[in-house]
């Protein structure tokens, strides 16, 4: 197993990335404006309506996820689907980089437990990024 450090410290398996899914290619500006617009308008990134928010999850871009990671976690290597399901992780987390939600090298497949892990050390990200 060859492991990759992410930007943030996660040790993830690699993987080549595949090519970017289509629905990723014809849209993924559009989504990143259209997002970015309503970042000032909310005091969270969470009150963000998830039309806006969570427009990476295209059937094509979890299928694509699932074939390059061979329905294997991104961070511990579980099988997806046997004992958890999958999420779709963002290295650089969205709520920090809101710029980067829809570019595919930040798009991960994970567990829901390494999910939830990974949500907890966003915090220290954030307060680290917050004191910049």
């Amino acid at each position: 197993m060859k492991i990759l450090l992410g930007e943030e410290g996660n040790k993830m398996h690699y993987v080549e990335r595949s090519e970017k899914p289509g629905s990723l290619n014809d849209n993924a500006m559009k989504w990143t404006r259209d997002l970015l617009v309503q970042v000032p308008l909310y005091s969270t990134f969470t009150g963000i309506p998830s039309k806006y928010v969570n427009k990476y999850k295209q059937e094509d871009v979890k299928q694509a996820l699932i074939e390059m990671y061979e329905g294997l976690c991104c961070y511990c290597e579980s099988p997806i689907g046997v004992q958890t399901y999958e999420q779709i992780e963002h290295l650089k987390p969205k709520s920090i980089f809101p710029n980067q939600s829809f570019e595919w090298n930040n798009l991960h497949l994970s567990c829901e437990v390494s999910s939830t892990w990974n949500k907890l050390e966003c915090k220290v990200i954030r307060a680290e990024t917050n004191k910049k």
